[in-house]
């Protein structure tokens, strides 16, 4: 995300929590990479490709399990690293108040 500062991560989600987009945030897709805005807060955000997928999964409720899941499934990374990446990832959409758990 290109957004400063970093906020420490100090959330740890249960693989069975699920996550959902907040629905302050607007958003659009250009050359395969997310933008979005929050209307609340007046903020952007860009997202990488991964990332951006990890928003698209969410537009419905998923589970961090999931989420990881179709990571593993649809890049070259291991299970181990993309749930830490995951749980990383998704902590600071809910901090920056990008995602809700539902």
């Amino acid at each position: 995300m290109n957004a400063t500062p970093e906020p420490e991560h100090t959330m740890t989600l249960e693989m069975t929590a699920k996550i959902t987009r907040h629905t302050d945030m607007l958003s659009a897709e250009i050359g395969g990479e997310a933008v979005m805005m929050s209307i609340e807060k007046g903020a952007y955000f860009g997202l990488n490709p991964v990332a951006t997928r990890i928003w698209d999964l969410i537009e419905q409720p998923k589970t961090i399990a999931e989420l990881i899941q179709a990571i593993t499934d649809e890049y070259d990374v291991s299970a181990e690293q993309a749930a830490d990446d995951v749980q990383e990832f998704v902590a600071e959409m809910i901090e920056r108040g990008i995602a809700q758990v539902a």
